[in-house]
């Protein structure tokens, strides 16, 4: 009876509606460097996710995975047939092929993402990141095989006029400003940095100068892979965190974005992010303006 029952829950976690590896952002610009967030939204009939393998496509240039507390990072090399340049015309004989994260539990009723800072190819199509998911002794293969195991895929865009632009630090579907000034005031910006690469909170407060209502629609900072807007709330007792992708200041007035509220999330936070330095951030509004502010590096306690 117990080898039936497993066998059953085996059999579950084999269909695909059970459990899901899917990118946060589904589009890109190609030739670009790109956070590519993986989403695990499921586990395995029930079962807790415990291992996640994501294979790097060969046109990929460059991968740097982000680490996870609790969990275990395994990089994957590949000797190359003739050698590539890098980022910085450098010659690269090997190129990251797989990137793994095994040993920590995420439950079946809660979600995550694991990241992946790539540079992509220069030409437009799509890209295909196969994964494979492990619960325990259960393992899902999300590579496209058949259509209810589909891979993450990755779709490239060109970009206009044929330039291609650099999207590191930037949020998903945020574009460059025209470089017009927004008519705001940015003040109290600060960053919580926290240790080993965590992701650091963004705080700051925006006066809407103008006669008219702002929309803040991104931000960009030099010192983050990516700089996202989201908003903490609490819902029957559990707190949680979404995306935002825009947020009103009303005409004369101010917004805040504080802890526990509004905020700003750098992911992949560069090694200058360190209590007692400062930050560039730009915050981009609709309508293609912007506004500049010195953010101040604090420490996890806020100090």
């Amino acid at each position: 009876m117990r080898n039936r029952t497993a066998l059953a829950a085996l059999l579950a976690c084999s269909m695909g509606a059970e459990a899901h590896v899917t990118l946060t952002a589904q589009t890109a610009a190609a030739g670009s460097r790109f956070v590519a967030g993986f989403r695990i939204g499921h586990g395995c009939a029930g079962a807790a996710t415990t291992g996640l393998r994501i294979e790097v496509p060969d046109g990929v240039a460059s991968a740097k995975p982000q680490p996870k507390p609790g969990w275990t990072l395994a990089v994957e090399h590949q000797t190359l047939a003739a050698p590539r340049k890098g980022d910085m015309g450098e010659s690269i004989t090997q190129r990251v092929s797989a990137v793994s994260w095994t040993g920590g539990t995420l439950p079946d009723d809660q979600f995550d993402d694991f990241a992946l800072l790539v540079k992509l190819p220069a030409d437009a199509g799509k890209l295909a990141f196969p994964a494979t998911q492990s619960c325990g002794a259960a393992v899902e293969h999300w590579s496209g095989a058949d259509a209810s195991h589909p891979a993450p895929v990755l779709t490239l865009t060109p970009a206009s006029g044929g330039a291609m632009p650099d999207t590191m630090g930037m949020m998903p579907g945020m574009t460059m400003g025209s470089g017009a000034r927004a008519d705001a005031s940015v003040t109290d910006g600060w960053f919580r940095a926290l240790p080993s690469g965590l992701p650091a909170g963004g705080y700051f407060t925006v006066t809407n100068n103008g006669a008219a209502p702002l929309t803040l629609t991104g931000a960009a900072s030099p010192d983050c892979a990516m700089l996202m807007l989201h908003k903490s709330q609490n819902a029957g007792g559990i707190s949680n965190m979404q995306d935002v992708t825009a947020v009103e200041v009303p005409a004369k007035g101010t917004l805040a974005f504080a802890p526990g509220s509004y905020h700003l999330m750098c992911m992949s936070p560069s090694a200058n992010m360190k209590p007692g330095g400062h930050s560039k951030v730009t915050l981009s509004f609709a309508g293609g303006s912007s506004a500049e502010a010195d953010f101040a590096i604090r420490d996890a306690s806020g100090k």
